[in-house]
């Protein structure tokens, strides 16, 4: 039996209720919230990785393609989940990428790696739709640094944001805060950076200026 069987039966095979879609997320931002748990399945994952580059194209694995194949499409949820930015096929080695990309279907991650824009309607309508808590408070964090690294010049004002937000994101890893609070919180933090924006612009100041001010 193929190494990778027992980890797949135990990590796809958890939760069966709603769509594909639906599972993935739960599972992503549930059994994987914590960089712990994130971890000991990576290390775990990267073994068997090895053990499919090595073998592959062996006869004797093709009936694990499918179990082998999810195990890997899972593991580039995660990553591209929790990364600040995102590579749907993550860091995944030759072969196990070219099974990958063989297949059009990108098993959800589209929908947990969404770009978003950090500000209050955003943060309005993601409350309106349906979907994790934790999965659209890292998608507002990623979308807030993508906006420092898109405006270099605004910078000064986002980033003490980003900084506040990074630790309201380190609460929720460490479940000492909920989705739903987190959200709060930086709602919060997206209110502040428009009044912010705001004062720089009525001002004629750039928002480097009033950072520095």
């Amino acid at each position: 039996m193929f190494v990778g069987y027992a980890l797949g039966k135990d990590y796809l095979e958890s939760d069966a209720g709603g769509s594909p879609d639906e599972r993935l997320e739960r599972l992503v931002f549930g059994r994987f919230l914590t960089p712990e748990a994130r971890k000991t399945f990576f290390e775990s994952y990267k073994e068997i990785e090895a053990l499919w580059e090595i073998l592959s194209p062996d006869p004797g694995l093709r009936d694990h393609i499918a179990t082998y194949k999810q195990l890997s499409q899972l593991y580039a949820a995660v990553r591209n989940a929790y990364a600040a930015k995102v590579g749907f096929v993550a860091d995944l080695a030759y072969k196990t990428r070219r099974l990958i990309e063989e297949s059009a279907e990108q098993y959800g991650l589209g929908r947990l790696t969404k770009t978003v824009t950090f500000d209050v309607a955003t943060l309005k309508s993601l409350r309106g739709e349906d979907g994790s808590d934790e999965g659209k408070v890292f998608n507002l964090v990623r979308g807030l640094q993508h906006e420092i690294d898109e405006d270099p010049a605004a910078a000064p004002v986002r980033q003490p944001l980003k900084d506040r937000a990074e630790r309201i994101l380190k609460d929720l890893e460490e479940r000492k805060t909920t989705g739903l609070a987190a959200m709060d919180q930086l709602a919060a933090l997206a209110a502040e950076k428009e009044a912010a924006m705001k004062a720089a612009r009525d001002s004629g100041l750039s928002a480097r200026a009033i950072g520095i001010i």
